[in-house]
């Protein structure tokens, strides 16, 4: 910013006047009378072009900061649109349960679209949670300052807004993970549960995803539905006890099948 340093600016005034006094001794007030108005011009041209500096300065500043601000929004433009795109991806390759329930009502052509050979079979939405964006935001390191301004931390927080973006689904793997457990209120956990279960047979085929379903007696009625589930069958057997000895006829065959497998 343009400063003025009156000292500097006044010094030489002073100076001229004392000199002026001087001369009008020996001059009988002429020179008196010719360096006084010099001096006031000297003194106005040096106001006005400091001013006139000041107004350039105050100009260029608006149109720095305004050019500044416009470069920022278009940043967090592009980050927003990276954190949208990153977002809906995983939303559509991760459906809710409801979602899940309506693909398969309507025999839509995603049913059953994971396979084995797909790095995200197995893989069950259980929520909606955070992860870190999927580009790297670089932002210029802030060295020594005598004087900071609004904008000198603005890259920094810039980034850190976009460091993670919400509404990502939180997943299972249960390809790399095959023991889960769900604990809490049971009939807050049971509907957890649920949820797997529909996005499991909903995204898996049949031939590639078998669901065991082991429950008590007294839940019968809220697991009927089961029973329905083509991957809740093997041969003519449908794969869903309730009592022992169903659970022990059931998992002897299984056994044998995992026996087979080496696992």
């Amino acid at each position: 910013k343009p400063e003025i340093n009156w000292l500097t600016t006044l010094l030489p005034v002073f100076g001229t006047i004392a000199a002026s006094l001087l001369i009008s001794l020996f001059t009988a007030g002429l020179g008196m009378m010719l360096s006084v108005p010099m001096v006031l011009v000297g003194v106005l041209v040096t106001f006005l072009n400091y001013r006139n500096q000041t107004k350039k300065y105050k100009q260029n500043e608006g149109q720095l900061h305004e050019k500044y601000q416009q470069y920022i929004a278009s940043c967090e433009a592009r980050l927003a649109d990276a954190a949208s795109t990153q977002r809906n991806a995983l939303l559509d390759a991760n459906p809710s349960p409801e979602q899940c329930l309506r693909l398969a009502c309507g025999r839509d052509r995603r049913l059953w679209e994971k396979t084995a050979g797909d790095d995200d079979f197995l893989c069950l939405r259980a929520g909606i949670g955070q992860e870190p964006l999927c580009v790297e935001v670089v932002t210029p390191k802030v060295g020594f300052t005598l004087k900071e301004n609004d904008y000198t931390h603005l890259p920094e927080q810039t980034a850190e807004k976009f460091r993670s973006v919400d509404g990502i689904p939180v997943c299972c793997d249960l390809r790399h993970a095959p023991t889960l457990g769900i604990v809490g209120a049971r009939a807050q956990a049971l509907s957890l549960l649920r949820a797997l279960l529909v996005q499991a047979a909903t995204m898996h085929g049949y031939d590639e995803l078998r669901i065991v379903f082991f429950f008590p007696q007294n839940e019968r009625t809220e697991w009927e539905w089961a029973r329905w589930l083509p991957h809740a069958h093997m041969g003519n057997r449908r794969l869903l006890a309730c009592t022992r000895y169903d659970a022990a006829q059931l998992l002897s065959p299984l056994e044998k099948e995992f026996a087979r497998r080496g696992r």
